[in-house]
């Protein structure tokens, strides 16, 4: 298991409510990502239109984003993180200097405040050591 496919096993054990995850480059290369049932299938114009939706966090909070081909509304989106929602289901993509680390749960609120203070974490960590 590579170091990277390490970080997205942590991200599913955050919580039972993860069901996908991936960690990409900013040019929507794959360099890990949950596999099997829980496969990550986010398509490569998805990602790329993801990592540029960091660029432009007003129009990603008016326009919403695709993901896996679900729409999600966008209530929270800056530089660094952008949260999408669609019912039950949602999504927490962070960004730092060289990857996007992006989680698929499904819960409630109480679920995706732990999902987030996952991903912010270990995005934290990469950040402090120059990923």
């Amino acid at each position: 298991m590579s170091g990277w496919e390490a970080y997205v096993s942590s991200f599913i054990s955050i919580s039972p409510a993860v069901k996908r995850a991936a960690i990409i480059t900013l040019e929507a290369g794959i360099w890990a990502k949950t596999g099997g049932p829980r496969e990550f299938k986010a398509t490569t114009a998805e990602l790329k239109k993801l990592i540029s939706d960091f660029d432009r966090p007003a129009e990603v909070l008016a326009n919403g984003v695709n993901l896996e081909n679900v729409h999600y509304i966008i209530p929270s989106a800056d530089e660094s993180l952008i949260f999408g929602k669609r019912g039950k289901m949602g999504f927490f993509a962070a960004k730092t200097k060289t990857v996007v680390l992006i989680i698929i749960y499904e819960g409630d609120y109480e679920e995706s405040s732990i999902v987030r203070k996952g991903i912010e974490k270990v995005s934290r960590y990469l950040v402090s050591i120059d990923y």
